[in-house]
C-alpha cells in the first residue's frame, strides 16, 4: 500500500467522527474535572486527620478518668493552737498536745471506721481497740490507772447543735501491756453512734459486748 492509499484509509475511518464542540469547551471541562478530584482528595485527607485526632484524644481522656483516686487516710497537719501534729478524719480528730497527751474528738454524725481510728491512735502511741455498734465492758474490772490516763471526758454540743465526744488520753500514764477499749453505739435503731464508752484494760482482757441500736 502506497502513501495515497494509507491517507485514503485514514480519511474513511474518521469520516463518521463529528467535532461539533469547540476545543476550548473540551479543555475547560477537563480542567474542571481535575479540580474536583483534587478537592475530593483534600476533604478525604482532612477527614482522616480529624478521625486520627479523635482516636488520640478519647483514649487519653478515658485513661485520665480511670486514674482518679480518692484519699481516705488520716491527714497530718498543724493544730489550731500550736505546732503539735494533728490527725483528722471525717468522724474523728486527734490532736497531740504540747504535754504529750492526745485529744480525741468524735463526731457521731459521721460514719466511724473503727480500723481507721485504731490506726490513728496507734500512730499517736496509744494501743486501742475500737468497736462500733456494740457496748463493751470488761468482764472483770478495768485498770485503776484509768483515772490518770483519761483527762477531759465529756459530751459537748457544737455551735451548729451537733454533739461531740471529747476525750484526752495521756499515753505516758498507761501501764505496760495495757490498751484503751472504745465502744461507739446508738441507743435507738437507726440512730447515729451518739453514745461512747472507754475502758483501760490489760491487752486481750475478756470483754462482754452486746449489740446496741
Amino acid at each position: 500500500m502506497n502513501d495515497d492509499e494509507v491517507l485514503s484509509a485514514v480519511r474513511n475511518t474518521l469520516s463518521d467522527v463529528h467535532m461539533d464542540r469547540p476545543v476550548e469547551v473540551i479543555e475547560e471541562r477537563g480542567r474542571a474535572r481535575r479540580r474536583n478530584r483534587t478537592l475530593a482528595g483534600a476533604v478525604a485527607g482532612g477527614g482522616l486527620a480529624v478521625a486520627a485526632a479523635l482516636a488520640v484524644v478519647l483514649p487519653m481522656a478515658y485513661h485520665q478518668s480511670k486514674t482518679t483516686t480518692t484519699t481516705t487516710e488520716p491527714l497530718v497537719g498543724s493544730s489550731a493552737t500550736g505546732n503539735a501534729p494533728t490527725m483528722t478524719q471525717a468522724a474523728f480528730t486527734l490532736v497531740k498536745q504540747a504535754n504529750g497527751s492526745v485529744k480525741l474528738t468524735l463526731n457521731p454524725k459521721k460514719l466511724l471506721d473503727p480500723a481507721a481510728l485504731e490506726k490513728a491512735l496507734a500512730g499517736a502511741g496509744i494501743p486501742a481497740v475500737v468497736k462500733a455498734g456494740v457496748l463493751c465492758k470488761p468482764k472483770g474490772t478495768g485498770l485503776p490507772e484509768a483515772e490518770e490516763v483519761f483527762g477531759i471526758d465529756k459530751t459537748a454540743v457544737t455551735s451548729d447543735g451537733s454533739p461531740e465526744y471529747r476525750l484526752v488520753i495521756n499515753a505516758a500514764k498507761m501501764p505496760e501491756n495495757s490498751e484503751v477499749y472504745f465502744s461507739v453505739f446508738a441507743i435507738k435503731k437507726g440512730d447515729s453512734y451518739n453514745k461512747f464508752s472507754r475502758y483501760l484494760v490489760t491487752k486481750g482482757a475478756p470483754m462482754a459486748c452486746r449489740t446496741r441500736g
